[in-house]
């Protein structure tokens, strides 16, 4: 299947995620076609006339393309069911229903794997710091830049655009992440200048690998019925929760910590009335939702914060964290998330100061 055959078609996306978004809009700027919506697990699929309505749904998902056609060809001829291999900066190739299951794509994406996440290096990571504690950065406006120098000797993730903070502090990150597209293509050459060990998602190499970095497979999906879910190894990838404070707390796990505490993370975002309904990027108008006024420069193209996927996520680590003895407390300073227990920040410090 090409462009050309796209043309004048009335589509569906599968599943509501990044990819479909973004190739739904390669499309739109390449051929004419309707547009008909994006199926993920909120819809009734029993409810949608898909015979009547569509010529075809393309399905975009790496990791779970073959349960999301199984559910629609109850409903739909396979024949409507195409499956997409996008990558905006090199080509778009469609794959029929029957296809999707040939050797042949499997093969082609174990070896892109293979050959790109760093396996060997996340290996050595594997329980690195057994039933030690850990803190775990957001950026919202509560995080205090002063706090950070009672974490000058404590294990910590961070992530973004943390590294604004630095011309106010001596205190550096364990751990760095970025897992944000916008986030890694916008400020990729700030990025490149980190000296922090260095984790990325397999997906953010389309806009440039970085030499230090980790490359980790990502499994962003909000399909799943299960969703979130949570993994225990990083060598089998990071599952996608809202945000990169999931991640950072996935691989916490899977370096054996046993304790971790939740910082800055205000759970609250301001959004431009004008983008109140945007489904995708928003253009900032200003900072107001992160601890340093320059995180955001007016019209910088942000991602839409998706509170209730990440609400979510943060139930699902609280039940994995709860089953598997591991405390975590959330030791913001300000914030609405009240699902994980909450924790004075200056009480963490106490016992050091006496000693």
């Amino acid at each position: 299947m090409n462009l050309i055959s796209l043309e004048n078609k009335k589509i569906y996306f599968a599943p509501k995620n990044d990819i479909s978004f973004e190739l739904s809009d390669y499309l739109s700027k390449n051929i004419t076609f309707t547009n008909l919506g994006y199926l993920d697990r909120v819809n009734n699929i029993e409810e949608i006339d898909y015979i009547e309505e569509l010529d075809y749904i393309i399905i975009s998902s790496p990791n779970y393309y073959k349960e999301i056609s199984d559910t629609l060809s109850r409903f739909v001829s396979n024949r409507k069911i195409h499956f997409s291999f996008f990558n905006k900066e090199k080509h778009l190739d469609l794959y029929s229903y029957r296809w999707a299951y040939n050797l042949r794509l499997w093969s082609n994406d174990f070896v892109y794997k293979l050959r790109n996440i760093n396996y060997l290096k996340l290996i050595k990571y594997k329980n690195i710091h057994k039933n030690k504690r850990a803190f775990i950065l957001g950026n919202g406006p509560s995080l205090n830049i002063r706090d950070l120098s009672s974490l000058q000797n404590e294990i910590t993730f961070a992530a973004n655009k943390i590294y604004l903070a630095y011309e106010d502090t001596q205190w550096r990150p364990t751990y760095y992440f970025v897992e944000d597209h916008l986030v890694y293509k916008q400020n990729f050459n700030e990025i490149k200048k980190q000296k922090e060990i260095s984790f990325f998602p397999l997906d953010t190499l389309a806009w440039g690998r970085l030499d230090k970095g980790i490359y980790y497979d990502f499994i962003f999906e909000n399909y799943s019925p299960n969703l979130p879910k949570i993994s225990s190894s990083a060598i089998k990838g990071l599952y996608w929760g809202g945000t990169v404070v999931y991640s950072m707390l996935q691989m916490a796990i899977y370096m054996g910590i046993k304790e971790v505490y939740i910082i800055g993370l205000d759970f609250s975002f301001d959004v431009p009335k004008k983008d109140l309904n945007s489904k995708e990027h928003i253009r900032s108008e200003g900072e107001v939702n992160h601890f340093h006024k320059d995180y955001r420069k007016v019209g910088e193209k942000w991602t839409q914060p998706k509170l209730d996927i990440q609400e979510l996520a943060f139930r699902k680590v609280k039940e994995y964290c709860k089953s598997n003895n591991i405390k975590i407390y959330n030791a913001s300073r300000s914030t609405k998330l009240e699902i994980i227990d909450l924790i004075d920040f200056d009480d963490l410090f106490i016992k050091k100061k006496d000693i």
